[in-house]
């Protein structure tokens, strides 16, 4: 295997290991609401993080793709 598809395949292996571990931010976010739906806890903090954290994977993700996969470009 070529230097550059050695690298090609680092960086390949990078982004997706990143993108693996995102769905757990929508996890803790369901986790979140469900704490809040069953008056365990009950905040507008807890709250608004919930809403933000859901919103991170979809931020992030468009990102590490235009970052990592330069190479492809």
């Amino acid at each position: 295997m070529c230097a550059k598809t050695r690298e090609t395949h680092r960086s390949l292996l990078k982004v997706l290991s990143i993108h693996s571990v995102l769905p757990s931010c929508v996890i803790f976010s369901a986790a979140l609401m469900c704490m809040q739906m069953t008056n365990y806890y009950h905040s507008i903090e807890v709250e608004l993080l919930q809403y933000t954290i859901a919103v991170l994977p979809t931020l992030i993700n468009p990102m590490l793709t235009l970052y990592f996969f330069a190479p492809y470009r």
